[in-house]
């Protein structure tokens, strides 16, 4: 018998691979002398060096690779070859107990130029394809003595940075190699001059079946060409949203909806362009058509970073005025707190639903605006921090009485606008502390920015008073997901882009703790998303570390007040769920102590 290693060899080199030359010794014949070995290989190989690489029956399995736990000799000379067989096979004895399944191939070693690994499929959930390689031969790249080059290319991506490779030609052979096998693949490779060899592929076993079809899935429906989508804030008012919900977004975005109408009040010119969109039942934005919504003469597509930049003369203007009105925003404290204390305590009638939702875009217009006034008065604090505070550390100050507080409506239920949620309504204030603030902190700042989260809190109440009338008055409530995975955060062309992202602390505070995908006495969650509901567990876990979410999301708000830690931003994939980490949620740092 051989191993899968040897036999996927022998099927790349029949559909037309290049790899180097080498013989196969099988689990019949692995107690062959040496010598005879040796010798069959010189005599057929016919090279100067040689490899000798072990194909354990045990290794490069679906689910279990095995990788680097037997020996490989490389760069063998012939004088050597006979011990090199036998170092391979007495490793092998060693490890196994015995040779009675364990085959091993003597190859035909290439000096190469270049030489690494690829991974079709990242290896960490994300949709891109891992490139990893240095000058010289590769037993540097995959033993982790380096730290390699690293190229990320997605599919259908048509502009790369400047690189050492030809990624376009090199990204054909994966993905071929990917089909050949249809399961995403781990590929050693090298190159010499420009002929590409593959030393050996097998299947990413991090990937379940299921998952991988998901992402083929994904790539289905993703535009070619440039794109840019991404799960923003927007998207945390309904993550999955049933029909009606989407539709009442899109009502609440379109010309002559609630959000327009708040921005002509504020002086600025918004224009729908349609820019929410599903994919597979998640709901993005996409961000260029955002982008164009108030400045249209920018675009995010003019260089390969993907930052918005004035790009055309057309609609300047507009841009400009857009730009100046935002950063001077202004609002009046005082009558928006008694208008929305006004609308709060309004009695609801019942009407149709759509008398309901047009009294709920009504209500929008002073919600939406304090939503802009808060996103304003955390920049203007951010600005008038002391280098050495974050943001973070700053909303950790509260500057108000506990018995300035409102309470919540009664009977309310949900934490989104998604008609789906049923689930138990949480106050973010209900939990805060009054306390002092250091005199070398701005406290102006910081009062008018706390006063402002407490009425885009009190916003969001109103605003699930009437999604809560509005849920009684339609019938099909059902999300539009078609998936049971969640979709990565950032869906683009371009990998730079996903790859700048970078781990945000949006609660302070240090603490260590094993890493759980539940909620556990002592532990820190890991999860894909910081959904209002964890504020359930919060007397249980220690942190929470989630692959997206905002400093101005509802949990991060809570979870400042209870100073509990919070980072958002990170590829949780690369967390190994049992290890013991410390993570500190003002920096975003994240130190893995301990592996399970």
């Amino acid at each position: 018998m051989l191993g899968e290693k040897t036999k996927r060899l022998e099927q790349l080199e029949k559909a037309g691979f290049r790899v180097p030359s080498f013989i196969a010794v099988s689990t019949a014949e692995i107690g062959k002398d040496s010598r005879k070995l040796a010798k069959q290989a010189v005599d057929e190989l016919r090279c100067s060096l040689f490899a000798v690489r072990s194909s354990a029956l045990v290794e490069d399995a679906a689910s279990s690779s095995m990788a680097g736990k037997f020996l490989t000799r490389l760069a063998v000379p012939q004088a050597d070859l006979v011990q090199a067989i036998d170092a391979v096979r007495d490793d092998a004895r060693k490890k196994l107990g015995s040779l009675k399944d364990f085959s091993l191939f003597i190859q035909e070693f290439i000096e190469p130029e270049y030489s690494g690994v690829a991974f079709t499929r990242n290896p960490n959930g994300d949709r891109d394809l891992v490139i990893e390689y240095h000058k010289g031969r590769g037993d540097v790249v995959v033993g982790g003595e380096i730290s390699p080059l690293r190229e990320s290319i997605y599919r259908t991506q048509t502009e790369f940075r400047p690189s050492l490779l030809e990624l376009t030609n090199l990204r054909t052979q994966f993905l071929a190699i990917e089909e050949l096998f249809g399961f995403p693949q781990d590929i050693e490779w090298c190159l010499r001059g420009k002929e590409l060899f593959i030393l050996q592929s097998r299947p990413i076993t991090s990937l379940s079946r299921t998952y991988a079809d998901f992402l083929n899935k994904l790539e289905q429906v993703l535009p070619t060409g440039k794109f840019y989508f991404a799960k923003t804030e927007v998207c945390d008012v309904a993550p999955r949203p049933s029909k009606a919900t989407f539709e009442l977004l899109q009502a609440m975005y379109a010309d002559g909806g609630p959000v327009q109408r708040a921005y002509r009040e504020l002086g600025v010119a918004y224009v729908d362009t349609n820019f929410l969109f599903l994919v597979h039942g998640e709901l993005y934005v996409d961000k260029e058509k955002e982008l164009k919504s108030l400045f249209p003469s920018h675009s995010y597509f003019y260089g390969t970073d993907y930052r918005p930049r004035p790009v055309r003369l057309k609609g300047f203007l507009t841009s400009l005025n857009s730009t100046k009105r935002l950063q001077s925003i202004r609002g009046d404290l005082v009558s928006m707190r008694a208008d929305l204390r006004q609308r709060l305590d309004a009695p609801f009638l019942k009407v149709s639903y759509k008398t309901a939702s047009q009294a709920f875009f009504d209500d929008y217009i002073l919600i939406f605006k304090l939503n802009l006034l808060a996103q304003h008065a955390l920049i203007q604090l951010t600005r008038a921090l002391p280098l050495d505070v974050n943001l973070p550390q700053a909303l950790t100050y509260y500057s108000f009485d506990l018995a300035e507080l409102w309470q919540p409506p009664q009977g309310l239920i949900g934490n989104t606008f998604d008609f789906s949620d049923h689930s138990p309504f949480i106050a973010v204030l209900g939990k805060v502390k009054p306390g002092v603030v250091p005199s070398r902190l701005p406290l102006v700042e910081i009062k008018q920015t706390q006063e402002y989260l407490r009425l885009r809190e009190y916003g969001r109440w109103l605003a699930l008073r009437h999604i809560n009338r509005l849920r009684v008055l339609v019938t099909d409530v059902k999300n539009l997901s078609d998936v049971n995975y969640a979709a990565p955060a950032t869906l683009t062309d371009i990998s730079l882009l996903v790859n700048s992202r970078h781990p945000l602390g949006v609660s302070a505070g240090k603490v260590t703790g094993k890493l759980v995908s539940k909620p556990e006495a002592g532990g820190i969650l890991v999860v894909s998303a910081l959904t209002p509901d964890l504020a359930n567990y919060m007397g249980q876990i220690k942190g929470v570390i989630a692959d997206h979410g905002g400093l101005l999301s509802h949990f991060a708000i809570i979870a400042r007040e209870a100073h509990l830690p919070v980072i958002v931003n990170y590829p949780i994939a690369q967390l190994q769920i049992g290890a013991t980490a410390s993570m500190d949620g003002a920096s975003g740092h994240i130190t893995v102590l301990k592996e399970e």
